[in-house]
């Protein structure tokens, strides 16, 4: 079989597997969920950014607790910034 005919069999594939304008479902097809993102407010913008800022300091400067765990408290803020897109605030 031929490049060309792979290519076109597997088009032919997505064609039939994603619906076009037809408002009836076909058996089995369910709806993906969407998620509803949203900019993050100042306030949980300026804290995940403060927490990244004390991970990345705490790796050159010595910090109580934070030295030792500089990677965790850099997720910490990532997950901050994450719950701020997630929740409109």
């Amino acid at each position: 079989m031929t490049e060309a005919a792979v290519a076109l069999r597997c088009t032919d594939r997505i064609d039939f597997d994603l619906p076009k304008g037809n408002p009836a479902k076909p058996a089995g097809y369910t709806r993906e969920m969407t998620m509803n993102l949203h900019a993050p407010s100042m306030w949980i913008f300026v804290i995940s950014v403060l927490i990244a800022v004390l991970a990345v300091v705490s790796t050159f400067t010595p910090i109580q607790y934070v030295s030792t765990y500089a990677f965790w408290v850099g997720i910490i803020a990532f997950i901050v910034l994450a719950f701020g897109n997630l929740v409109r605030t």
